[in-house]
């Protein structure tokens, strides 16, 4: 199996983790991150980390993975326009909303050498003090593709994340992905929310959370998620998360009827009570 030389933009919990799981398999990693924080302990792991975007694109990489935030693609992706060589480099990301990107990536004139990518792991912590390579383990990656992805570029991806990372992988279209998404993470992190800003809003708030146990836990753990991280996935997919929380709100209504139906009855005298 011959070892790819795979460059990461970012050394969040997601471009870290990928960074020191791609390490372990052998792989050749280059890195830049916006804040020299992490080099110390990332350069002890095996990654070797640039000072600059130019330095990052000069080592040509088989694979240039954007790590970085959502709301920093397209000052990214304007930067590296003019450093990449293309004819070396697939551009790749690990975002979680899709079209969007894609639409980045065309404005700035880099589409001919990108697939899209999505790892569907992580956790609500941020940050390279996170990082954890087992992050991956048994992960499953969206790669998206439209009618002009070339299989060359298709493969390179697809190497990194079945032959390096040991994962699986599924093949979607942007929109597809994007809707998925918000319906099982997107719109799961607005209601998670919700639910703590419910708790802290309560008067009960102290009684009930020390009452609380996993089921309290495992429901809203995604709210401790960088809030940043959250409104920009958020925004990002708005119209499709936008239209699942108007579903889950008629769900709650509906629900919220029956309880009210039941509770009027309840309280009102059944025919057995009637006295004469």
């Amino acid at each position: 199996m011959v070892k790819q030389r795979i460059a990461i933009v970012g050394l969040g919990l997601i471009g870290g983790s990928l960074a020191r799981r791609l390490v372990n398999a052998g792989c050749e990693v280059i890195a830049w991150n916006h804040n020299d924080r992490p080099y110390e302990t990332a350069k002890a792991d095996g990654i070797r980390c640039v000072s600059t975007l130019a330095a990052l694109a000069d080592t040509k990489p088989d694979v240039l993975v954007l790590c970085n935030p959502l709301k920093a693609m397209p000052q990214i992706l304007g930067a590296l326009k003019p450093l990449i060589d293309t004819d070396i480099t697939t551009l790749t990301d690990v975002g979680s909303v899709k079209a969007m990107v894609r639409e980045q990536v065309k404005a700035v004139g880099l589409e001919h050498c990108y697939v899209g990518a999505h790892p569907m792991a992580g956790n609500e912590l941020s940050g390279w003090e996170s990082s954890d390579p087992t992050l991956y383990d048994g992960a499953l990656w969206a790669i998206t593709v439209d009618e002009n992805t070339e299989y060359q570029r298709f493969r390179a991806v697809a190497t990194m994340i079945v032959d390096h990372c040991s994962n699986r992988l599924i093949v979607l279209d942007d929109a597809t992905h994007d809707r998925c998404a918000a319906l099982i993470s997107h719109m799961p992190h607005v209601i998670s929310t919700a639910m703590i800003n419910e708790l802290v809003a309560n008067p009960n708030r102290n009684i009930a959370a020390a009452l609380a146990a996993g089921s309290w836990r495992d429901m809203t753990r995604v709210a401790l998620t960088d809030p940043n991280r959250t409104r920009a996935m958020v925004e990002e997919d708005a119209a499709n998360v936008e239209a699942l929380l108007r579903n889950m709100a008629n769900r709650l209504t509906l629900m919220a009827n029956v309880l009210h139906g039941m509770t009027t009855q309840q309280g009102s005298p059944t025919a057995g009570d009637d006295k004469e």
